[in-house]
């Protein structure tokens, strides 16, 4: 911008018409402009919860930034997760990729929003287990991993 204002101020001395001007030019930026630089995804905050009671294991990732971010997905489906047993044999998981349409989709999640993720594991028998969740989104990717009882 101060490149612009110093053309016009020479061509303007060149033509000559405005020998008695008065510019003035500040490279400064004001006072009332506040820039924030935020990297939003660095405030994404994932969690992985076990509720005992509800026999459910739930995915949550929360925008904790002050600006609103979308997440984009190559298909309706946004996250895979993998049980395994404490012997490291898959008892239960997401379906895969074919069984989901390859449409596109977005999920905007709002300052102090989340985007959850719930799996039931009620068919599961009594045992220790592992799950792994992993969000599918183009910007990020975050895995997460919990033990946890089935009584």
């Amino acid at each position: 911008m101060t490149k612009i204002y110093a053309i016009l101020i020479i061509l303007l001395i060149l033509i000559g018409g405005y020998k008695n001007m008065d510019i003035k030019l500040s490279t400064t930026p004001s006072k009332d402009i506040q820039i924030e630089e935020t990297n939003v995804i660095d405030n994404m905050v994932p969690i992985i919860l076990y509720d005992e009671p509800n026999k459910t294991v739930t995915f949550t990732i929360t925008n904790e930034s002050t600006n609103m971010f979308t997440f984009h997905f190559a298909s309706t489906r946004h996250f895979s997760y993998q049980i395994k047993n404490k012997d490291g044999q898959v008892v239960q998981e997401s379906p895969k990729d074919n069984q989901s349409p390859k449409l596109p989709s977005t999920f905007p999640v709002k300052p102090g929003g989340h985007i959850s993720y719930e799996v039931s594991i009620d068919m599961l028998p009594k045992g220790d287990y592992t799950i792994q969740f992993v969000l599918l989104a183009k910007e990020i990717q975050p895995k997460l991993m919990l033990e946890f009882h089935v009584n």
